[in-house]
């Protein structure tokens, strides 16, 4: 009976241990396991990186962009809020990419929404400021996307 006990409190111990690692789905069983790398499966991201690139130029050029909850924010937040998403989505959609390709290209992206809001007819206006925030946000999020990548290649060593 104390083997049994002894035995009991080492396994809890044990999934204590492995689940201590928020990536450790797969030690909750085989549904969540699959469900989590179904959500981070580069073909499921790929698609999905593309349409918030499409919806954050349209927000962006959009001569009247509507008023998001968000606006209270600031328009910095707004940018900071798609450019950090944009880049966790896109890191995670190529992960064996390097951390300076996404981050080059998303930054020369937001410059180019830049110049084009200098276009008189979209009624926008151009700022550094708007630029600068998307980098921050980009460094962030790549920060933010390199962390998950290293703790789901490490998942099964904890």
């Amino acid at each position: 009976m104390l083997w049994a006990c002894n035995r009991f409190a080492a396994r809890c111990q044990m999934h204590i241990l492995r689940t201590a690692n928020p990536f450790a789905l797969n030690r909750a069983g085989p549904i969540g396991a699959v469900m989590f790398e179904a959500l981070l499966a580069p073909r499921l991201l790929r698609p999905l990186f593309w349409l918030f690139a499409a919806f954050s130029l349209v927000m962006a050029l959009l001569p009247a962009p509507p008023s998001l909850t968000t606006y209270n924010l600031g328009d910095k937040f707004e940018h900071m809020l798609a450019f950090s998403v944009l880049t966790l989505v896109a890191r995670l959609a190529w992960p064996g990419t390097r951390i300076w390709i996404p981050v080059l290209l998303l930054s020369l992206y937001g410059a180019l929404i830049e110049l084009l809001q200098t276009i008189p007819a979209l009624h926008r206006d151009a700022d550094l400021r708007d630029w600068l925030a998307d980098s921050v946000a980009i460094a962030l999020g790549a920060l933010i996307a390199q962390l998950l990548i290293y703790f789901r290649a490490n998942r099964d060593t904890t």
